[in-house]
């Protein structure tokens, strides 16, 4: 059996670390559930923690900076488990969020890069304009949709273009 089925079967690896957290933060997400905290609400608050962390690394207080980018962390684990709890998972939640993620992520690293000069070495401006291209191919394009969505969109583009060429018997479709 592979150590990593082992682990699994006998309570240990990820799902170990899982219980105690969650066993602490349910009752805090039920309570907003109750109270119908709108997850588009959380996932805004998780930002702009994040966004003043950026703000601390910049005028070099680490620690406050990384208690806020915990807290705001806290904040992106509630914004989904709240959602699918109320019912009100949404495309555009699911696009806010992960696009929100993205930018505090970039704060946080212009940030870092004004408490320990990231960018006074050439290779480090590389590095950091190939994360921003990431960026902004994972933004811009389908990046943002969960996997199911992405399949979605892909069979509709190719049955879209078996249409358009003619094919579209082929395809179990009407002509």
């Amino acid at each position: 059996m592979p150590e990593g089925e082992r682990a699994r079967r006998s309570g240990g690896g990820l799902a170990a670390l899982r219980a105690p957290v969650y066993r602490i933060l349910d009752p805090l997400k039920d309570w907003m559930v109750r109270r119908r905290v709108h997850p588009n609400l959380l996932t805004t608050l998780g930002f702009a923690l994040t966004v003043i962390a950026g703000v601390f690394y910049a005028v070099d207080h680490v620690r406050t900076a990384g208690a806020l980018v915990l807290l705001g962390g806290a904040f992106d684990v509630f914004d989904g488990r709240v959602a699918r709890l109320s019912g009100l998972v949404s495309k555009f939640g699911s696009f806010y969020d992960s696009t929100l993620d993205r930018i505090s992520e970039v704060v946080v690293y212009l940030g870092l890069d004004c408490t320990v000069g990231f960018m006074q070495r050439p290779e480090r401006i590389v590095l950091l304009g190939g994360r921003l291209a990431a960026l902004r191919l994972d933004v811009g394009g389908e990046g943002h949709q969960h996997r199911h969505h992405r399949r979605r969109a892909a069979h509709q583009r190719h049955r879209g273009a078996a249409y358009r060429l003619g094919a579209a018997p082929c395809l179990g479709g009407a002509a």
